[in-house]
């Protein structure tokens, strides 16, 4: 016990009193939640590699082939980031925009085209997208991009406003 004592820089008259002198450990913060992002692309192979690099970057990503499903599922996954495919079949990249705005209801999202049309970029504010990347999009842009529009979701997530593009949110702050 005299070495336990030394080790610890205690003396041996010390009492338990003199162990509680250190300062008490700090529990870390509460883990956040991860940031959930949907991947939504009729091209399977492209949608599950986008949701694959942001796995391994720390996001919570889902995949969905086409615009019904990713409603679906957005109802209770609640996304912070949508990465849309323009042309898909069924329901294309702008009316499912649409249709995630209006369901998002109060909950900040961004949303971001991916698509092989560079003259996209002219669509993009019909819907309301906030950022525009041309396949095949390069990982360090995709991550780019997505940290880019954290700040808005994270800023916008406090407050809780009306559902607004994370452009529209960032214009008026």
């Amino acid at each position: 016990m005299g070495y336990v004592s030394r080790s610890l820089g205690l003396s041996a008259h010390s009492g338990v009193s003199d162990v509680n002198t250190f300062p008490p450990v700090v529990p870390p913060d509460k883990p956040k939640p991860p940031i959930k992002i949907l991947c939504v692309d009729d091209n399977r192979d492209l949608a599950d590699s986008e949701a694959m690099l942001l796995k391994v970057a720390g996001y919570e990503a889902k995949v969905c082939y086409d615009g019904r499903s990713a409603i679906k599922l957005a109802e209770g996954f609640r996304p912070c980031i949508g990465l849309l495919d323009l042309h898909m079949p069924g329901m294309d990249g702008d009316e499912l925009a649409r249709h995630l705005r209006d369901q998002a209801a109060g909950r900040p999202l961004a949303l971001v085209v991916v698509t092989a049309m560079s003259d996209a970029k002219s669509r993009d504010r019909t819907a309301g997208f906030d950022q525009h990347l041309v396949k095949p999009v390069e990982p360090g842009e995709l991550l780019a991009t997505v940290d880019g529009l954290l700040q808005n979701c994270h800023s916008a997530t406090k407050s809780d406003p009306p559902s607004k593009s994370a452009a529209e949110a960032s214009a008026e702050g």
